[in-house]
């Protein structure tokens, strides 16, 4: 049985990097960028006004010029005006080139306009580009803005378009299978039998990983048969870059995941993790293939596993870096804990604002199997293995739902 943070490393080592496809920027968004975007001309392209107001030149200012006729009016969007006239301005609005002949915008309320005359106190000291967003200084000709690996978020996407970036080469969207195993599980739309349940584990795994981005995905449903599961597999396998089983990778008599895919030529890298909820966890691939994930059949094990291994997972696939445990986002414990086990404890948590910063409130569970509980939940803090007490006060990394 290993480490939480050997199985994280084993995943990363053995799942392939996916193809890559370019795109219309309009369909980017969420992806994973896989090519540089560098400035097709400086950040910002011209000395931007910054402020509405009017347009000096500052040294009229220091000679002791206070009344400034104006002599145009500067719109963005326009080509630049020329104040050729000493001790006179130009009106000029936000996002707008400075006019030539001038160095600085005093903003308008600081300005008193009467019949086209603005006038100004003593009490400004306006100097050169006071209120200008000089041509170039936020990048130059040619600086990179994006670097692979970039996730395509609002501010990316703005990037991109602002450079004409018309098309973007992204990441594959991975093709996920998921598979719930159990003779127990029906169908939502079914009415359960006493002895039955209706499938919970596929919906809420589909769920998170469309959330994540990932929508290419598939579900599916087997009874405990090890011919029925062998079939299903063997025909997601040649069709999918990740396959996710929900159940059948314990130690029970219809326990066959284990088995089947070994015998289907998966290799097993490791099966059991020193954690709790999850122990059973099961990870193999097919070398430069597919990666096959065997998670406990029990939903709250089902999706600490998912969030804690599988998305990371899928973002190392897509190229996205994934951070180090030193830059995780923590959030702070609420109160005292104490887990006697020598595992890795992931803790339901609710997450609230706090003076100090995001404060986890542990959620009341009755066991791996309680969905209404983790409902209430926000996400899971994760409690080191070599650790007995937590105490209220500290940090832990925090994974979302």
């Amino acid at each position: 049985m290993i480490s939480v943070a050997e199985a994280e490393a084993t995943i990363r080592d053995h799942v392939p990097l996916l193809g890559d496809e370019a795109v219309p920027l309009a369909d980017a968004a969420g992806r994973v960028l896989r090519e540089s975007i560098t400035s097709d001309r400086p950040f910002p392209p011209f000395d931007r006004v910054a402020m509405d107001g009017i347009a000096i030149n500052s040294k009229d200012y220091e000679n002791g010029t206070r009344r400034f006729p104006v002599a145009s009016i500067q719109a963005a969007g326009a080509p630049p005006h020329a104040l050729t006239t000493p001790s006179q301005c130009v009106e000029v609005m936000t996002g707008a080139v400075l006019p030539d002949g001038t160095d600085c915008v005093i903003p308008v309320e600081k300005i008193k306009l009467t019949n086209d005359v603005a006038e100004l106190t003593d009490k400004e000291t306006p100097a050169p580009f006071d209120n200008v967003h000089r041509k170039g200084s936020d990048r130059d000709v040619g600086s990179e803005l994006l670097c692979a690996g970039a996730r395509l978020l609002g501010p990316q996407i703005a990037v991109a378009a602002t450079v004409g970036a018309t098309t973007v080469r992204v990441s594959c969207q991975p093709r996920v299978a998921i598979i719930s195993t159990g003779s127990e599980l029906v169908p939502v739309t079914a009415t359960p039998a006493p002895h039955q349940i209706r499938q919970s584990n596929v919906h809420a795994i589909e769920t998170a990983l469309h959330l994540a981005g990932h929508t290419r995905t598939t579900r599916h449903h087997i009874a405990d048969d090890a011919a029925a599961i062998r079939d299903l597999i063997s025909e997601c396998l040649s069709a999918s870059d990740i396959i996710i089983l929900s159940g059948g990778v314990s130690a029970g008599r219809y326990d066959f995941v284990p088995d089947v895919v070994t015998e289907l030529g998966v290799s097993i890298h490791f099966h059991h993790v020193r954690q709790r909820p999850g122990k059973p966890l099961l990870f193999g691939s097919i070398a430069g293939q597919t990666s096959v994930f065997g998670l406990p059949g029990n939903p709250v094990s089902a999706l600490v596993c998912l969030h804690r291994y599988i998305l990371p997972a899928l973002a190392t696939a897509q190229g996205c870096p994934i951070p180090s445990a030193k830059e995780r986002a923590t959030a702070i414990l609420d109160e005292d804990l104490t887990f006697k086990k020598p595992l890795t404890c992931f803790k339901p948590v609710r997450l609230i604002a706090g003076a100090d910063g995001c404060r986890a409130v542990p959620v009341p569970m009755n066991g791996s199997g309680d969905l209404a509980g983790l409902a209430q939940s926000d996400g899971m803090l994760e409690l080191p293995e070599k650790q007995t007490t937590f105490t209220k006060g500290s940090p832990y990394p925090i994974w979302r739902w």
